[in-house]
């Protein structure tokens, strides 16, 4: 039966928050919802179309709230890939900043944003290409 499914996709539920600087279709939260609430329509009665594709999918949706990769790949670093903090990309997948790029189309935006949580030193110094020095070496010819 699909008891033991649906105690588990209770239990992802209760560990993954919604997200409140996001709106409903930008919240994986909101999804996740939907989705569980679509497919277990009935409860523990629920007909599970494919069971292992479930289990699958709910073992996926527990190591993710139980942050097992998070723990497994530790990193000591602060910044992301684009030099940021987790606080200035948080805020720049928000619906704050959404709605923002989305009203005022031109670059300016994007610079009052990265002058928002930092030195403007610090980001040209990202944008630019890295400058590495050739050194040359004699020619014994």
């Amino acid at each position: 039966m699909s008891a033991p499914r649906f105690k588990r996709a209770l239990k992802v539920l209760e560990k993954w928050p919604l997200d409140p600087t996001k709106s409903k279709p930008r919240d994986i939260g909101a999804l996740l919802r939907t989705r569980i609430e679509t497919e277990f329509r009935h409860g523990e009665e629920s007909e599970i179309r494919d069971p292992d594709v479930c289990d699958r999918m709910l073992n996926s949706l527990e190591n993710l709230c139980n942050n097992k990769y998070q723990k497994l790949y530790e990193s000591k670093l602060v910044y992301g890939s684009l030099g940021f903090n987790r606080e200035i990309s948080y805020y720049s997948t928000s619906d704050v900043m959404l709605s923002a790029l989305r009203t005022e189309r031109n670059p300016s935006v994007i610079k009052r944003f990265l002058g928002k949580f930092s030195r403007k030193q610090q980001h040209d110094k990202l944008l630019e290409a890295p400058k590495t020095e050739i050194e040359k070496k004699p020619d014994n010819s």
